[in-house]
């Protein structure tokens, strides 16, 4: 038996880039262990789909909520021109952060959350 370790790892690479490739196109239906309740796997296939080609899908896959009944998931926006009736100068989405006496004071300008993770971004 020769190892030939690079042409074993070429031959995985490409059947999986096939697989992620085929999975969008719901020849076999959304994987029933793919996603949860933000992101279902009809989501995730559907960023796949849209990352690889740049376009939403138009195949029936859901790309813009997921089924957890709530958060952003709900929010619909309507963008009308011209209508705004404050600037950006004039948003501040910064946080402060430990609002308790002691310790340092800190505030972050734009919060992101990650699960429970606020990143700083400066």
């Amino acid at each position: 038996m020769i190892n030939n370790q690079a042409g074993i790892t070429e031959k995985h690479s490409e059947r999986i880039h096939h697989g992620l490739d085929i999975l969008p196109s719901l020849k076999y239906g959304v994987p029933g262990g793919l996603g949860n309740k933000r992101w279902t796997g009809e989501l995730l296939l559907a960023t796949y789909l849209q990352a690889s080609t740049g376009q939403p899908p138009n195949n029936g896959l859901e790309y813009r909520i997921g089924d957890s009944g709530g958060g952003f998931d709900i929010l619909g926006w309507n963008k009308r021109e011209n209508t705004s009736k404050v600037t950006e100068d004039e948003v501040d989405l910064g946080i402060p952060l430990n609002r308790r006496a002691e310790g340092a004071k800190l505030s972050i300008p734009f919060p992101f959350y990650g699960g429970g993770i606020v990143i700083r971004l400066h």
